[in-house]
C-alpha cells in the first residue's frame, strides 16, 4: 500500500518534518520515524495529536484508523492541554488549549473575548509575551512551549500596517 505523507512538529521546537508512514503502522510508529528525522520527541509521556484535536490520539491504533489522512498535521507533546494566557491591556484572559491547536485559533477566541468589533479583531494578532516575536496563524502552539512547562503567555498586539 501507498505510504501517507505526514507534516510532524514536536514541543519546542519550530521544524516540522516531512514524514512517510505505512497507513497500517501505529501511531506509536509516528514517535520513533520523528525521532530518527531528528525532531526533540519526550522520551516519556509522549502524546500524539491530529492538528486542532482536542484530545491526544491512541498510540496502539493504527494510523488510518485514527483518523489520520495523508497530508495530515501532526504534534508531538507531553502536554494534555496548554494554559494560554492573553494580555490586551488591563485585560486578561485565560484557557486551556490542546497543543495542536494553532495561533490563529487562540487568536480568534482572544479577539473574541477582548475586542468588541469584528474590524478590531481582525486587525490584532498575538505576539509572544515579552518579545516580539509574532508566530503564524498555522504554528501550533506546542512547538512554543519551553522547556516541557504547558503554559503559553500572549499580549494581542495591532497588527502592522504598510500603507503606500
Amino acid at each position: 500500500m501507498k505510504k501517507m505523507k505526514l507534516f510532524v512538529t514536536a514541543e519546542g521546537s519550530n521544524e516540522d518534518k516531512l514524514l512517510e508512514m505505512d497507513p497500517h503502522a501505529h501511531v506509536k510508529e509516528i514517535l520513533s520515524a520523528a525521532a530518527q528525522a531528528g525532531l526533540p520527541v519526550p522520551a516519556e509521556g509522549a502524546l500524539v495529536f491530529l492538528e486542532e484535536g482536542e484530545d491526544a490520539i491512541e498510540l496502539f491504533e493504527k494510523i488510518l484508523e485514527a483518523g489520520i489522512k495523508d497530508d495530515s498535521r501532526i504534534h508531538i507533546s507531553r502536554c494534555r492541554k496548554i494554559r494560554v494566557t492573553v494580555h490586551y491591556g488591563r485585560h486578561e484572559v485565560e484557557h486551556p488549549f490542546p497543543p495542536s491547536a494553532t495561533v490563529g485559533r487562540v487568536q480568534k477566541w482572544a479577539a473574541e473575548k477582548l475586542l468588541s468589533n469584528e474590524i478590531d479583531r481582525k486587525e490584532h494578532v498575538l505576539e509572544v509575551c515579552e518579545t516580539d516575536f509574532q508566530p503564524t496563524p498555522r504554528t501550533q502552539i506546542g512547538t512554543l512551549v519551553k522547556n516541557g512547562k504547558c503554559e503559553l503567555c500572549f499580549d494581542l498586539v495591532a497588527a502592522v500596517r504598510v500603507e503606500g
